[in-house]
C-alpha cells in the first residue's frame, strides 16, 4: 500500500516538480558561485564586475513563482482531486528540498550560509500547515468541482435577491478555499527555496515571519475554516485547530 501511494500519480508529480525545480537551482548556485570566484574583465578602464548571483535568483524565481500561480488558478479548479493529491505528497517535501539546498550552500559557501540552517523550521511548519489541510479537505469534502462555471452562472443571473446573495456568498467563501490552497502552495515553493538568497541575521528572520505569516492565514482560508467563520461554524473552527496542534504535537 506504501509503494502503491508512493508511485501515484499525483506522487510522481509531485516528486517530478520538486526535482526538477531543486536541481535547476542548485545547478544555478553553482554555476554563478563559480563564476564569482573569477573576475570578469571587461577592458573599461579594467573595471571588475562581480556576478550579482543572488539578485538574479531572486529575479528568476519570482518569475517563475508567478508563472506557477498562473497555471494554478487555472487547473486546480479544473482537477482539484488531483491538486490535493500533489499537496498532499508535497506536504513533506518543503523540509527536504531546504537541507539539501541549505546544505549545499554551506558546502559551496562556506561557514557564513551556518544560519540558513534556521530555514529548515519553517520548512518543517509549513509542511505540516500543507498536510492539514489536505486532511481537511479530505475529510469534510468543501473542495467542488466546477467553481468558475458556477461563479459565472451566477453573474450570469438577471436578478438579484436575498437567496442569489446567500448564494453567491457561499460560492465566493470556497473560492476562497480554493485561492488558500494555490497560496498555500507557493508558500511552500517560497520557504523551502529560501537558501537562494543569501541574507543578513534581520533579513532572514523578516523573510521567515512573512512567509510563515502567510502560510498560516492560508491554511485558515484552504481548510475551509473561512467558509465556517462565515456560517458561524466555529465548532469546526475549534476541532481544526486541535487537529492542526495534534499534527504538530506529533512531529516533535
Amino acid at each position: 500500500m506504501l509503494f502503491e501511494n508512493f508511485f501515484s500519480l499525483d506522487s510522481l508529480i509531485a516528486l517530478t516538480f520538486s526535482a526538477a525545480l531543486t536541481i535547476k537551482y542548485l545547478k544555478i548556485n553553482f554555476k554563478t558561485e563559480i563564476r564569482n570566484q573569477s573576475h570578469n574583465i571587461n577592458g573599461n578602464n579594467n573595471t571588475i564586475n562581480i556576478y550579482e548571483m543572488d539578485k538574479i535568483n531572486k529575479k528568476n524565481f519570482k518569475t517563475l513563482s508567478i508563472m506557477i500561480a498562473a497555471f494554478l488558478l487555472v487547473i486546480f479548479p479544473v482537477y482539484p482531486s488531483l491538486f490535493i493529491g500533489i499537496m498532499k505528497s508535497f506536504s513533506w517535501l518543503p523540509l527536504v528540498i531546504c537541507f539539501l539546498g541549505v546544505s549545499f550552500q554551506i558546502y559551496m559557501r562556506g561557514m557564513r550560509r551556518l544560519y540558513d540552517l534556521v530555514y529548515l523550521i519553517p520548512s518543517l511548519i509549513v509542511g505540516v500547515l500543507m498536510y492539514h489541510a489536505v486532511y481537511l479537505a479530505y475529510h469534510e469534502g468543501y473542495i467542488h468541482t466546477g467553481i468558475y462555471s458556477r461563479v459565472f452562472n451566477y453573474l450570469s443571473e438577471p436578478y438579484v435577491n436575498i437567496a442569489y446573495l446567500e448564494g453567491l456568498n457561499m460560492l465566493l467563501v470556497e473560492l476562497a478555499a480554493y485561492l488558500g490552497f494555490i497560496f498555500l502552495f507557493l508558500s511552500a515553493i517560497y520557504i523551502s527555496f529560501s537558501f537562494i538568497v543569501e541574507r543578513d541575521f534581520d533579513s532572514a528572520n523578516k523573510y521567515i515571519f512573512h512567509w510563515t505569516i502567510t502560510a498560516f492565514i492560508c491554511n485558515f482560508l484552504a481548510s475551509g475554516m473561512m467558509f465556517e467563520y462565515v456560517h458561524g461554524g466555529f465548532s469546526y473552527i475549534e476541532y481544526a485547530y486541535k487537529l492542526l496542534l495534534y499534527f504538530f504535537m506529533n512531529i516533535v
